[in-house]
């Protein structure tokens, strides 16, 4: 039986020259095409679809309300996008949605019908893609990553929230009589409820004014409270049934978190070691929750505080990939920026957790920050 392929986007020409071109893999797949979100979803329920390949940006509903529903079907075959706009970042936040491939607009028509024929003759082709990932903060960022002028709703206990967006820019949100940034504080701790991405129409007031970047800051760490009370009444519960095996390893931990400050000094010192690295710009020790226990607070236009908080899903995220994809735990995380390189460094042996970031100019000694980055976080680790 012949697999069989659904690709959407409103460029009808596009799509029409698309399905022309694959006419003779039609032994190995069949395609339909479809013009819109509201189409597809229909022939979702009436079809078996092996692959699903959706353009993100169209009027109406967008690709992004199409993976949603694919998510609350529990779909269970392979989606991948396509888009114009494709960079690294883009690509990260787009396969969060448990896309399997990013697709750059505009290919030649060859290299698609060579993917398409590797994906489907690929023993991998048969594996499951579902997407519980799908959330409103993942949501917010592919909007504010497209540069989107649009408006999420979102419905949850009865009630239907709002947040509008001006070319990729919060501009207000509004939930029940909650206004602004408390509107979207509360709608992300929702666990239940559905989410949509519309065209923004009429003009909106304008109540919100901070850049995304900050508003994601303060999310990151609204989340990260959230967890760590979800974990303290789980933590109180354990105790409670079993007193002898989790008093330990709390009472060390909780001892532990509660000297640290205690000892900055010794943190500090430590840490004077990477100075010695080509092409140095500065270095922090953070809690898991973001919190910069030492460190040099702003260097160039470096806001280590900041880079605590966000790095600290960068590296759950990085941590979670390389076990799933059979790479074992992650010692490093490197990441390449326009002002320099930046090391991060998660240590967590199930009783002592920080994280350890450096930052060094672009022709900086990579060889050497790794290497001193390692010793210096052995050094940290007797310090707390």
């Amino acid at each position: 039986m012949a697999k069989r392929l659904l690709l959407i986007d409103d460029e009808k020409f596009f799509l029409r020259s698309l399905k022309e071109g694959l006419v003779s893999l039609s032994d190995v797949f069949e395609t339909d095409t479809c013009y819109s979100v509201n189409e597809a979803i229909k022939m979702v329920v009436t079809h078996s679809y092996d692959l699903i390949i959706t353009d993100i940006r169209m009027p109406g509903k967008s690709g992004i309300d199409l993976l949603i529903h694919l998510r609350d079907m529990h779909y269970r075959g392979t989606v991948m996008v396509m888009s114009a706009f494709n960079t690294s970042e883009a690509a990260e936040k787009i396969k969060a949605f448990g896309v399997a491939n990013l697709i750059s607009k505009p290919f030649k028509l060859e290299w698609f019908k060579n993917m398409l024929l590797e994906h489907f003759k690929s023993k991998e082709s048969s594996a499951a893609v579902t997407f519980e990932t799908i959330d409103l903060v993942t949501v917010m960022q592919i909007v504010h990553l497209e540069k989107k002028t649009s408006a999420l709703e979102v419905n949850a206990q009865g009630v239907r929230g709002m947040i509008y967006f001006m070319d990729g820019e919060i501009i207000h949100a509004e939930y029940n009589e909650l206004i602004g940034e408390p509107a979207i504080m509360k709608m992300i701790t929702l666990s239940d409820g559905s989410i949509s991405v519309k065209n923004a129409q009429g003009r909106v007031k304008r109540t919100m004014t901070i850049p995304f970047v900050e508003y994601m800051m303060n999310i990151m760490k609204t989340i990260d409270e959230l967890q760590r009370d979800r974990n303290a009444a789980l933590a109180k519960q354990n105790e409670s049934t079993e007193p002898s095996a989790q008093e330990p390893v709390n009472t060390g931990y909780e001892h532990k978190q509660n000297n640290i400050k205690e000892n900055n000094m010794g943190l500090g010192e430590i840490l004077n070691e990477l100075k010695e690295i080509k092409g140095y710009l500065g270095a922090g020790v953070f809690t898991p929750q973001g919190e910069m226990l030492e460190g040099t607070a702003e260097i160039s236009g470096i806001h280590f505080e900041m880079a605590g908080s966000l790095i600290h899903d960068t590296l759950l995220d990085a941590k979670k990939t390389a076990k799933e994809i059979g790479f074992g735990n992650l010692e490093l995380l490197q990441f390449y920026t326009e002002m320099g390189i930046i090391f991060a460094v998660c240590y967590n042996d199930g009783k002592l957790h920080f994280h350890t970031i450096l930052v060094i100019k672009t022709d900086g000694n990579i060889a050497m920050a790794r290497l001193k980055l390692k010793k210096v976080v052995d050094a940290l680790i007797p310090q707390f």
